[in-house]
């Protein structure tokens, strides 16, 4: 039985989705770290950009795991591009330091230049903004060309960091496994990073320029989650015909017994 909400989550094949991050080991919060290897949670966050092709927009740590594993075929939400927002994250950095920084553009001085607050914007660049602790604000210019996808300034700066020390959203706050009391993170000082467009991230996807993990956030006007798509269902041999029957059945049967929740007309759980 196909229900309203089966036209924005379906099955797709793992070839057929491109991500237009990087993932990395060191870097929490992803997802990966958190699945327990007999379901697919929440099924993928994704945008069609060409006649059989999408932009992975979330999870892409979990993502590559899964394809790791050899899976095929996962569950996804197909969003238009219209109901995207796009927004650069402020980071704050652990044990990465201004000195570190002016040792990253000594490496790259044609690429990396710190900035002292005053003249007109270098051509051809972008601007990143940091504040370190006791230290004050720099101003950042990255020079790069027109390519596609992330530039490669950039990379150089967010793979210095994550070699050095990491980086972490804001708002993010880490837990401490002994007393389960939330404690924030110590940080050494933040970085803001421009903003990006769907264009951006479709553009690093196809030319395999990727964007560093976390740094650009996309979020849908919609969100389905609690999908629990069973492991073993998508790792069998039945067609892909066959699996996106299954997927229909079970989101009916969920609706039908009761065990969904809209809230606020943004957030579906499937499984309540």
């Amino acid at each position: 039985m196909r229900t309203p909400l089966s036209t924005r989550v379906r099955l797709l094949g793992r070839d057929q989705i491109y991500p237009f991050e990087w993932s990395s080991a060191s870097l929490s919060g992803n997802g990966a770290e958190l699945w327990d290897r007999s379901v697919v949670m929440h099924p993928f966050l994704a945008a069609r950009f060409d006649q059989d092709r999408y932009l992975l927009l979330d999870g892409t740590s979990l993502f590559r795991k899964l394809a790791d594993i050899g899976l095929l075929h996962v569950p996804v939400q197909v969003c238009s591009h219209r109901s995207l927002k796009v927004s650069s994250q402020k980071l704050g950095l652990i044990d990465f330091t201004l000195d570190d920084l002016i040792r990253l553009s000594t490496k790259y001085p044609r690429r990396i230049m710190i900035g002292n607050g005053r003249g007109s914007k270098p051509n051809d660049s972008m601007q990143l903004e940091f504040t370190f602790v006791n230290c004050g604000q720099k101003q950042v210019w990255l020079r790069h060309s027109n390519g596609s996808g992330c530039p490669v300034p950039l990379e150089n700066v967010f793979r210095a960091i994550a070699s050095k020390g990491r980086y972490l959203p804001i708002a993010k706050r880490i837990t401490s496994c002994r007393d389960s009391v939330y404690k924030a993170a110590t940080c050494s000082g933040t970085v803001k990073v421009p903003s990006f467009g769907v264009d951006d991230l479709i553009s690093a996807a196809v030319s395999g320029r990727l964007f560093p993990p976390g740094i650009i956030s996309v979020s849908s006007d919609c969100r389905v989650f609690n999908i629990d798509f069973p492991l073993s269902v998508l790792e069998s041999d039945i067609s892909l015909q066959d699996k996106e029957l299954f997927l229909q059945d079970l989101i009916a049967f969920r609706e039908q017994s009761c065990r969904t929740s809209l809230f606020e007309g943004r957030i579906y759980l499937l499984n309540r």
